[in-house]
């Protein structure tokens, strides 16, 4: 052995060595910070996956899925992703305007021929729903909630709502609408000629191999699925899952935050991850197309896009169905990414996402202001801009 490969040896030891306490360093930081955001909130299980810039996806689960029975929450454990749902539109609908099936400037009447919509309806653009600037409200206006839990939507009904004279226009701008998304999801089942979840299963799932990720639940499903929990529930008690019915392209998938890491490393780099989706559509979701009071918060065509104050963007979208709650995003400046899913409802996806960045980037997760805590939610919204 020549004297280089003698002293060679020992050197790429130490590094070798170096690089496994920096990792273990790195996740105690991340679990610690993700457990105290957990016992602040009382936050009972949550998934946390991290993509990191070589395209490694760190996975860790946390707590527990089932309080009563102290059923601990794993890496296979169903939960409902909600508002999350609509990125997944979003590329659809990019991917389908790239095989030039459909076309951004497409209006409703020009895509749903035959259905009865209100002339000022007609011309809304599926630009205008994907960006959330048709003017029209959070939600149809004959969807049913019981008991604050949304009942099945079927594309009867998502035809009746378009011509409802009892609908208002809300003012012009950027108005987070789930309506908005029911009808792109539906847009792509017409163009498509399949149903949305086949779509999703031929186009995103089953290339990026997420398993563990569909929309209609078998009683299997039903066992993996974590018990809801809502957050002004003081002591935490279950609660009833939401059923999306035909119409689901707001907010009806269920997943887990492996799966939708394994979304999100495609998003970060879809030039380099094969031939999924097309990459410069996915490229066109990205760019801000509406702004807020200030240059801290915009919104493209579904993800929102957030400047920190050093300049950081990070395009992100959360998720809630009361009693399940998710958060994706990633900085294109670090092509760092985060899913988190998890069994209590409100904000709770996004808090233990912000906790679990900071702790990877070795800082405390940044403070978000008023107008970045505006959640998108698959049940109601408080406006970003």
């Amino acid at each position: 052995m020549t004297t280089a490969l003698l002293l060679a040896a020992p050197l790429a030891a130490a590094q070798t060595t170096q690089a496994d306490a920096a990792a273990a360093a790195r996740d105690s930081a991340i679990a610690a910070d993700v457990t105290t955001v957990m016992a602040e909130r009382q936050i009972p299980g949550a998934q946390v996956a991290i993509v990191m810039p070589d395209g490694a996806i760190w996975e860790r689960s946390f707590g527990l899925r089932d309080l009563a029975s102290s059923l601990p929450m794993t890496s296979d454990t169903l939960i409902q992703v909600g508002s999350v749902t609509k990125i997944f539109t979003a590329s659809l609908i990019a991917d389908l305007v790239a095989e030039r099936s459909i076309k951004w400037s497409d209006s409703l009447v020009a895509r749903l021929p035959g259905v009865s919509i209100r002339p000022d309806l007609a011309d809304i653009t599926l630009d205008e729903l994907a960006t959330h600037t048709a003017r029209l409200p959070p939600n149809p206006p004959n969807r049913v909630d019981v008991d604050g839990v949304m009942q099945p939507y079927s594309v009867a009904a998502l035809y009746a709502s378009l011509s409802n004279p009892d609908v208002r226009r809300v003012e012009p701008g950027r108005s987070y609408s789930n309506w908005g998304y029911a009808l792109l999801g539906h847009v792509v089942e017409k163009a498509a000629g399949q149903r949305f979840e086949d779509v999703l299963r031929e186009r995103i799932f089953e290339p990026l191999g997420m398993s563990h990720s569909k929309i209609d639940l078998s009683p299997a499903d039903e066992r993996r699925l974590a018990v809801h929990y809502w957050p002004e529930d003081e002591p935490r008690i279950p609660r009833p899952r939401w059923v999306f019915g035909e119409v689901a392209g707001f907010g009806g998938i269920t997943s887990t935050a492996g799966d939708l890491a394994k979304f999100l490393r495609y998003q970060i780099e879809p030039e380099s991850r094969g031939e999924v989706l097309d990459a410069a559509g996915m490229q066109s979701l990205r760019a801000v197309r509406t702004l807020g009071s200030s240059w801290q918060a915009g919104g493209g065509r579904g993800w929102l896009v957030i400047r920190d104050p050093d300049g950081t963007i990070t395009l992100e979208h959360s998720g809630e169905v009361d009693g399940h709650s998710s958060y994706i995003g990633f900085s294109p400046d670090t092509d760092v990414g985060v899913a988190v899913a998890a069994n209590l409802g409100g904000s709770s996806a996004r808090e233990i996402a912000l906790a679990a960045l900071g702790a990877h980037r070795g800082a405390g997760a940044p403070a978000a202001t008023d107008e970045q805590r505006g959640r998108d939610v698959a049940g109601q919204k408080a406006p970003v801009g």
